[in-house]
C-alpha cells in the first residue's frame, strides 16, 4: 500500500523507499499559529498515519517545521531539519548519513535568512544578509557560496568559494543544480542571464559558458534530471511571445539551445511593442517597468498598470496570452512596475520595503502611475491598476492614498485589514514582512498602510472591484467583504461604482478554470467600461 494524508496542508518527503517524513494536521495543538504542521513525524508504509513516530516539533508561534533526507550526488547523504520562525528565518540542523556519521543533529552555523542548496559535500548558500565566517573572509548579501559542509558543521575554518557577486543591477533569483554543476539564474536590469559553474572530481568549482541577453524576456530553468544529467529544460518568453521550451547540455562549452516546442499564438501581436522604461521614485531611487503598447502611435489611451512588490518575487516579462486577447487586440496598453519589496534588484531590493519601510513600494508604484501620463501613454482618466494577494494591499492603497492617479481598480484575493491579518489563516506568517500589529510601535506604521482603516468618507474614489473566493485558504474572504462594506456604508460618493464578486470554489487566487475565465471576463470588463475601451468590439 502507498501512503494517503487526508486534505491539510501537508509536507512530505522520502526517508528510504518504505518510509517518509509527514507534516500535517494531527488534531490538536499539532499546527503552528501559521495554520502549518508544527511536527515532523516518521511514517512507515502500512502504519496508521496517527502512530507515525513524533521526531521533530517547533514552538505553536513558530511558521512551521521542515525535515527530510537529502540524497545528494556523489553519495552524500544527510538529514535535514528546520525550525521556521518566520517567512524569511530558518534555523538548520544537519546530520549527515553514513557509517562513519556519529548520529548527530548539529545546527548550520550560517545566516538563518540564507537560502540553503546542497551539493554533493557542498554547502551552496544564497545570502540573504551580510555573511563573515570563521576565518576572516566576508560576503556580502546577495552572494551565492559554497564551502565543504562537514567542516562548517563543526565550526571549523575553512575556504568558501564565490559563485556570485551582486552588483546594482545584478541578483540572482535561483540555483539550479544538475549532475555536475550548477545552473545561476540571474537578473540583470531584469534581463536573462545564467551562470555555469561545474564542480571537479577533486572538490573545485570552475566558471564555465553561461548565456546572456539583453532582450526583454523570462527564462525558467529546470534540471532533466538533476542527480543523473547534466541537460536542462529552458522555457522563454516573451510580452508578445509565446513560451517556446528547449533543451541544453551543461558542460565546458556554450549552452547550445535545441528548441523542442512552441506554444501557440494567442492573439495577433503585429503592430505592438514592449519596452522597458525607468522612472525616478518620490525619494530619487530609480524604478523600472515594462511596457507593452502599440508601435508608431502616440496616442494616450486606456492602460492598465499591475505590480506586486513583496516576499522578494520579481516581476519578469511574460507572455501576455489573455492581456493580449482582452486588452492589447482592443486598443489598450498594459504595463508591469518592478516595485521595491520585490526582487529584482537582490535582498535589499526587497528588504527595503518590508515593515516601516512598506510605503516605498506605494511610492514606486504611484511614480510609475505618473510616468504612464507624464509621458502621454495615458491619462489618469484612463488609466487602471491592478494587483492581488499582497498586490491587492499594493492597490489598495492606491485607492485609498492615491485616489487622483487612477480611474479604476481591481482588487484581487486582497490583503486590506492589517490590524487583524495576523489573526486570519496564514496571516501570522507573514509577521516578518509586514510588522506585528499587536506591537504598538509597528502599529504606527501599519495603521498608515492598512487600507481598511483609512477610508475617508468625504473622498469620492475611483471605481473599484474586489474579487475573492470563499475557499481562499491563505488570505481570508473578509478582508475584500469588510473593505466593500465600509466604501458601500461610509462613502456613498463612491458607493456606485464599487464592486464585489466572491468566487465559491478554488484557493488563493487559484479558483477553478471556469470560474477564472469568469474572473478574467469581468475584471477586463469592468477596466472596459471605466477606462473608456470597447472590450467586446472587434481588435483594432
Amino acid at each position: 500500500g502507498g501512503f494517503a494524508v487526508p486534505l491539510a496542508k501537508t509536507e512530505v518527503s522520502y526517508e528510504d523507499e518504505d518510509t517518509i517524513l509527514v507534516g500535517t494536521d494531527f488534531g490538536p495543538g499539532s499546527m503552528t499559529n501559521s495554520g502549518y504542521a508544527r511536527t515532523a513525524r516518521r511514517w512507515r508504509r502500512g502504519q496508521p498515519l496517527e502512530e507515525a513516530e513524533l521526531v521533530f516539533e517547533v514552538q505553536v508561534g513558530d511558521v512551521s517545521a521542515r525535515q527530510w533526507r537529502d540524497y545528494n550526488r556523489r553519495g552524500f547523504v544527510c538529514d535535514w531539519r528546520g525550525r521556521v520562525m518566520s517567512f524569511w528565518q530558518v534555523a538548520w540542523e544537519v546530520r549527515p548519513v553514513s557509517p562513519e556519521a556519529d548520529d548527530v543533529f548539529r545546527e548550520l552555523p550560517v545566516p538563518q535568512t540564507s537560502f540553503v542548496h546542497r551539493f554533493a559535500d557542498q554547502l551552496i548558500l544564497e545570502l540573504k544578509e551580510d555573511f563573515a565566517p570563521p576565518g576572516g573572509a566576508a560576503f556580502i548579501s546577495g552572494s551565492v557560496v559554497a564551502a565543504p559542509l562537514a567542516p562548517v558543521l563543526m565550526g571549523e575554518v575553512t575556504e568558501w568559494t564565490t559563485l556570485f557577486t551582486p552588483s546594482a543591477n545584478r541578483s540572482v533569483t535561483d540555483v539550479v543544480r544538475t549532475r555536475d554543476g550548477l545552473v545561476l539564474q540571474v537578473l540583470d536590469a531584469v534581463k536573462p542571464q545564467l551562470v555555469v559553474y561545474l564542480f571537479s572530481d577533486v572538490g573545485e568549482w570552475t566558471r564555465a559558458a553561461g548565456q546572456e541577453t539583453t532582450e526583454i524576456a523570462s527564462v525558467r530553468v529546470r534540471a532533466v534530471d538533476g542527480l543523473g544529467s547534466n541537460r536542462i529544460w529552458l522555457t522563454k518568453q516573451t510580452m508578445l511571445q509565446p513560451a517556446t521550451l528547449s533543451v541544453a547540455e551543461v558542460g565546458d562549452g556554450p549552452l547550445e539551445l535545441k528548441e523542442l516546442k512552441a506554444t501557440a499564438d494567442k492573439f495577433d501581436s503585429e503592430g505592438l511593442e514592449a519596452s522597458q522604461r525607468w522612472t525616478r521614485s518620490k525619494d530619487g531611487t530609480l524604478v523600472p517597468y515594462f511596457l507593452v503598447s502599440h508601435a508608431g502611435d502616440a496616442r494616450a489611451r486606456p492602460t492598465i498598470l499591475y505590480g506586486y512588490g513583496g516576499f522578494g518575487v520579481s516581476l519578469t516579462p511574460r507572455y501576455m496570452s489573455t492581456k493580449g486577447v482582452a486588452w492589447l487586440s482592443k486598443g489598450g496598453a498594459y504595463a508591469i512596475a518592478n516595485i521595491r519589496g520585490g526582487g529584482e534588484f537582490g535582498p535589499m531590493w526587497h528588504r527595503n520595503a518590508t515593515g516601516e519601510g512598506r510605503h516605498l513600494s506605494f511610492e514606486d508604484f504611484a511614480a510609475v502611475a505618473e510616468d504612464l501620463v507624464a509621458t502621454g501613454v495615458t491619462t489618469a482618466g484612463q488609466l487602471g491598476a491592478v494587483g492581488g494577494s499582497n498586490g491587492g494591499l499594493l492597490v489598495g492603497n492606491m485607492l485609498v492614498q492615491y485616489p487622483r492617479l487612477f480611474a479604476a481598480i481591481a482588487c484581487d484575493a486582497p490583503l486590506l485589514d492589517m490590524k487583524r491579518y495576523t489573526q486570519l489563516l496564514a496571516g501570522a506568517s507573514w509577521i516578518a514582512e509586514y510588522g506585528d500589529p499587536s506591537n504598538a510601535t509597528d502599529w504606527e506604521w501599519l495603521r498608515n498602510y492598512s487600507p481598511y482603516h483609512n477610508v475617508d468618507e468625504e473622498v469620492e474614489y475611483p471605481a473599484v472591484l474586489f474579487k475573492t473566493s470563499s475557499a481562499d485558504d491563505r488570505v481570508h474572504p473578509g478582508h475584500a467583504r469588510k473593505m466593500t462594506e465600509r466604501l458601500l456604508v461610509e462613502n456613498p460618493a463612491s458607493a456606485n461604482d464599487t464592486w464585489f464578486f466572491e468566487a465559491t470554489e478554488g484557493g488563493h487566487a487559484s479558483p477553478t478554470l471556469r470560474q477564472r475565465a469568469f474572473g478574467e471576463a469581468l475584471k477586463y470588463r469592468f477596466f472596459g467600461r471605466y477606462l473608456g475601451l470597447d472590450v467586446d468590439g472587434p481588435a483594432s
